[in-house]
């Protein structure tokens, strides 16, 4: 399996730049990735918080481990 350029906690703190004024053009130069991405990103991590993304890299650990 791939392992992901952006951690989810990083990937949340991008989505916030949008919240501070930023705009998509902005944020997706800055980071190096394209539009599609940060609005697939938007759809599956839009409205989390850091910690819950936390508590999600948990679980998604532990289930690696089990498996």
């Amino acid at each position: 399996m791939k392992q992901a350029r952006f951690p989810e906690s990083q990937i949340a703190a991008i989505l916030k730049q949008q919240d501070s004024g930023q705009t998509v053009t902005q944020i997706t130069h800055e980071h190096s990735i394209r539009e599609a991405i940060f609005y697939n990103w938007r759809a599956k991590y839009g409205g989390i918080q850091i910690a819950e993304v936390k508590r999600i890299e948990e679980l998604e650990d532990e289930n690696r481990r089990l498996k």
